[in-house]
C-alpha cells in the first residue's frame, strides 16, 4: 500500500508518495518515491496507478539508458555465443544501419512509429536484407525486456515493406560454364590459383577450409583430405585459424585422381618457389595455398581472379563459395547419393544439403519431361 505525505519547499507545499516495489537480488526492500504533487488527490491518483502497474508486473524503473547502451550490454553476452566472424558481421550491421538511427534515443522512449520509420528508410535504400536488420534490432528490445528496462518490444508492431529484388545471376556454374572457366584459368592464372579453383570446384570444401589446409592434411595414397580447421578473420583485422564451422565439418573428403595430380604438381612448384625465398618447403605444417611472406592467401586476390576469368569468358561471376554450390549442384545431377554429398560437404542436417544445394539448371529442366515419359512409358 502507498503512503502519502506532505512536505514544504520554497515554492510551497507539495505531496509525495512512497510505494513498496519488491526486493532486490539480496532480499533488500525496494521502495519507489515520487514527489511534486500539488494536491493530495493528485498524489492518490498517481499512487493508485503505480500500485496497479506494480501488481500487473508492468512497473518499470525509469532509466536513461540509450539503445546504444543496451546494445553494448547485449553484445557482452552475445559475443560468448557465436564465432568471431559472425560477431564481426553483426557488429558491422548495427554500426552501419541501426545505431545511426536508434543509437542515441533512450530505450524507454523508442516507439513503434520510430521503428517503422527506420524500416521504411532502409526499404527506400533498397536494402534487400531488411528482414535481417529488423530481426537484429528486435533482439536488443527483447534483451531490454529480459533486463526489465522496458515491457514491450516496439518491433512487434512493425510491418516489413516488400523490397523489389534486382534479378540475380546464378550462384553456381553449369558443367559447360565450369569447364570453360577452368580451361581459361589454367592458361591465365598462376599454378597456385588454378589449383585452388580446381580443388574448390572438385571437392565442395569451403574457401576458409581450403585456405587453412596444410600438406600433412592431404593423403596422396588414399586421395583423402582431412578437414579439421578453417581460416577466420579476427576483430583486430588479422587472420587466424579456428575449428571448422560445425562439428560435422570435421571430416575426411575424397578427391578425384586428376585433382590429386594437380595438387602434386603444385606442391613441387611451391617447394621450388619457397626455397628460392628462403622458406623451409618441407615443413609438414606448410600451407597448401600460401600468400605473401608465406602467410594465408588473400581472399581479395581470389575474388579478383574469379571476376577476371569470368569477364574474359563472358560469363557471370560467382563467389569463392559459388564453387561449393557448383560442386553440389553438379554432384546431384551426376546422381551422387544425397548422404554421400552430405558427408562430403560436412552438413550436420541432410535437409541443408537438399534445400540449399539442389538447384536445378535450365539444362536439367529441359530433360524433365523426357525422364517422366520414359518412366511412365505409355
Amino acid at each position: 500500500m502507498a503512503s502519502i505525505s506532505k512536505y514544504k519547499t520554497k515554492k510551497g507545499d507539495f505531496y509525495r508518495i512512497q510505494l513498496y516495489v519488491g526486493k532486490d537480488a539480496n532480499g533488500k526492500r525496494i521502495t519507489k518515491t515520487v514527489r511534486g504533487f500539488k494536491t493530495k488527490r493528485e498524489a492518490k491518483m498517481a499512487a493508485d496507478k503505480l500500485s496497479a502497474e506494480i501488481a500487473s508486473g508492468n512497473f518499470l524503473e525509469k532509466t536513461d539508458l540509450t539503445f546504444s547502451d543496451v546494445y553494448e550490454h547485449w553484445l557482452d553476452t552475445y559475443k560468448l555465443t557465436v564465432r568471431e566472424h559472425t560477431l564481426l558481421c553483426v557488429e558491422s550491421l548495427f554500426r552501419t544501419h541501426i545505431l545511426p538511427i536508434l543509437g542515441d534515443t533512450p530505450i524507454q522512449k523508442i516507439t513503434a512509429r520510430q521503428c517503422q520509420l527506420m524500416v521504411n528508410s532502409l526499404a527506400q535504400s533498397n536494402l534487400t536484407a531488411i528482414k535481417n536488420y529488423t530481426i537484429q534490432a528486435s533482439r536488443i528490445f527483447e534483451f531490454a525486456i529480459s533486463m526489465d528496462y522496458i515491457n514491450k518490444n516496439p518491433f512487434n508492431k512493425v510491418i516489413i515493406p516488400r523490397v523489389k529484388k534486382a534479378p540475380k545471376s546464378p550462384k553456381f556454374y553449369t558443367r559447360d560454364e565450369l569447364e570453360l572457366f577452368m580451361f581459361t584459368a589454367q592458361k591465365r592464372c598462376s599454378p597456385k590459383i588454378y589449383t585452388l579453383f580446381r580443388l574448390l570446384a572438385f571437392s565442395g570444401m569451403r574457401i576458409g577450409e581450403a585456405s587453412a589446409l596444410t600438406w600433412n592434411d592431404i593423403n596422396f595414397d588414399s586421395a583423402a583430405i582431412t578437414i579439421n580447421k578453417t581460416v577466420t578473420y579476427l576483430k583486430n583485422g588479422k587472420v587466424g585459424v579456428s575449428d571448422p564451422k560445425t562439428q560435422s565439418s570435421n571430416r575426411i573428403i575424397y578427391i578425384d585422381k586428376k585433382t590429386l595430380v594437380v595438387l602434386q604438381q603444385w606442391q613441387n612448384t611451391q617447394r621450388i618457389e619457397l626455397l628460392k625465398r628462403g622458406f623451409n618447403a618441407n615443413n609438414s605444417q606448410q600451407l597448401v595455398f600460401n600468400g605473401v611472406n608465406n602467410s594465408f592467401i588473400s581472399h581479395h586476390m581470389i575474388d579478383y581472379w574469379i571476376k577476371k576469368i569470368s569477364h574474359e569468358i563472358g560469363e557471370h561471376s560467382i563467389t569463392p563459395h559459388g564453387f561449393r554450390h557448383t560442386y553440389a549442384t553438379l554432384a546431384i545431377q551426376s546422381g551422387m547419393n544425397p548422404k554421400e554429398l552430405q558427408a562430403q560437404l560436412g552438413h550436420s542436417n541432410i535437409q541443408t544439403t537438399l534445400q540449399i544445394y539442389t538447384a536445378v539448371t535450365d539444362e536439367q529442366r529441359m530433360t524433365t519431361p523426357n525422364k517422366f515419359t520414359s518412366f511412365v512409358n505409355f
